[in-house]
């Protein structure tokens, strides 16, 4: 049994604005695309320490794990958004309209930790899940 189902309006918040060809233009909320417009600021102002490090910042890390943009491709039974393929680079557009390095970064994390998840034929025993690792 496959844990992956994809459901595009999973990914779509609450207000959507759409310009030409019903396209979306913004979308704010509390939704992926709600919490990507909500960092981009962080991420415009912190990529040019990013780049003088050669890594994220820590307060960019930080921010796209909190707001667990990271679960884009992973399953929901698996705590993750799911979202659809389209609606998850458009996700990864948003983060990189803001900074195209954290973007790529989001990009590549979040595509390892969806493939990752796909290997559970069900849901995870509480030793391997993601809140069992979190310091206490």
């Amino acid at each position: 049994m496959s844990v992956c189902h994809w459901d595009r309006r999973r990914c779509d918040d609450d207000r959507t604005r759409r310009g030409a060809r019903n396209r979306p233009t913004e979308r704010t909320g509390r939704g992926p695309f709600g919490r990507a417009n909500a960092i981009a600021p962080l991420l415009r102002n912190s990529a040019g320490a990013s780049e003088a490090q050669g890594k994220l910042v820590d307060a960019v890390a930080d921010a796209l794990h909190d707001t667990r943009l990271y679960g884009i491709w992973t399953p929901r039974v698996l705590g993750g958004a799911e979202c659809d393929p389209i609606s998850s680079l458009e996700i990864v557009q948003t983060l990189a309209v803001a900074d195209a390095s954290t973007a790529w970064v989001h990009m590549t994390t979040s595509l390892a930790i969806g493939t990752a998840a796909l290997t559970f034929r069900r849901k995870p025993s509480r030793r391997c899940s993601p809140a069992s690792a979190s310091p206490s």
